[in-house]
């Protein structure tokens, strides 16, 4: 059976027309409407599971598509996607079976496919990392508009697919947190970062992603929605902690997405979200050698704990504490990322 429809849409078979309802679930941007972003979805196509298919060409698969046309300030863009049929043969012709512990999970909505592409808003002269490509299809638009796409793929039998597909891809073999802590070929500089993340992996990847030295200029991943939400949480949240403030430190965070679980095949258990990360300098600057990781993993570590007492194995935490103004009872949830920032800096001094 076709895949339901993406979360907060509704489909009219008879117009062929795509729109998009308020979405009521909160996010850190708010509930984007696909009309007012990009003009309206038509569809060339009744049933997710109808498509075209590609001509043969020499040395390349016939792949089938789902295709969408996007009708919006720039004028129609088609945006193509595999269906789920096609999905399954290849899975099947390949051998494969979808992984857990990898984390496969292949995407079949071609509106999701081209929210992706309008949040990532690549250009031919850039180049873009995709971690994960699976089935190339995200791969196969990005080469359609980039100079560049550096590809890291664990799965072998995925990367045989690939070679044969994208001759014209860097694709690298091996685990993704692996390659990005190791000597990683920097792709150039301002490059971006464009991928369906594999959710077994999706926070450790973006940990080597923020913390690294490769820091892209902007990334757009899909990811599970309790990760986006921790990302872009803010103060007082359950979801604001380390990642938040590793994250923010370097990047603007927005949820621009929520996605369904069947959206993808096989559906994962838990929704999605496609999130965009902005490189950007915080307010405050934090000085070199600043305690910065070290503090806010120890007031973590004890959520329910005053941070005072967390930290009292710094040296000269209470006179950091009465120059920011902060409250001697604070917990780590409480305090701004300008916050930390001031109180690593004081601690660096105090050094």
């Amino acid at each position: 059976p076709p895949p339901p429809p993406t979360e907060g849409r509704r489909t009219d078979t008879t117009t062929s027309t795509t729109t998009t309802k308020p979405n009521h679930q909160a996010t850190a941007k708010g509930d984007i409407s696909i009309e007012s972003q990009t003009g309206t979805f038509l569809k060339s196509f009744d049933s997710p599971e109808r498509g075209r298919e590609t001509p043969g060409r020499p040395g390349r698969m016939r792949v089938q598509h789902a295709e969408v046309l996007c009708v919006g300030a720039s004028g129609r863009e088609r945006i193509t996607g595999m269906t789920l049929t096609e999905v399954r043969r290849l899975l099947d012709e390949f051998g494969i079976r979808p992984s857990k512990t990898l984390g496969q999970n292949f995407l079949i909505d071609s509106n999701i496919l081209h929210i992706i592409l309008r949040e990532a808003d690549v250009r031919r002269d850039e180049t873009v990392l995709e971690i994960g490509p699976g089935l190339g299809v995200l791969t196969e638009v990005l080469v359609e508009r980039v100079h560049r796409v550096v590809a890291i793929e664990k799965d072998p039998r995925l990367c045989a697919y690939l070679r044969q597909r994208f001759a014209q891809v860097e694709l690298i073999e091996g685990d993704a947190v692996e390659v990005l802590g190791s000597r990683f070929p920097v792709p150039g500089s301002g490059f971006k970062v464009v991928s369906n993340l594999p959710y077994s992996i999706s926070t450790p990847i973006l940990e080597r992603l923020v913390d690294g030295d490769l820091k892209p200029r902007r990334m757009v991943v899909t990811l599970q929605r309790e990760v986006a939400q921790r990302l872009a949480a803010r103060p007082r949240r359950k979801e604001y902690g380390g990642l938040t403030l590793f994250t923010q430190l370097h990047y603007h965070c927005t949820i621009a997405h929520v996605v369904s679980p069947g959206c993808f095949y096989p559906s994962p258990r838990v929704d999605s979200a496609v999130v965009v990360l902005d490189r950007r300098d915080p307010r405050v600057q934090l000085e070199p050698g600043a305690p910065f990781h070290e503090i806010v993993r120890a007031g973590f570590s004890h959520r329910r704990k005053t941070l005072r007492k967390l930290l009292a194995g710094q040296a000269q935490v209470d006179e950091a504490f009465s120059r920011l103004g902060l409250s001697a009872t604070a917990r780590a949830e409480e305090l701004t990322l300008e916050e930390w920032i001031g109180l690593a800096n004081a601690l660096r001094e105090a050094r």
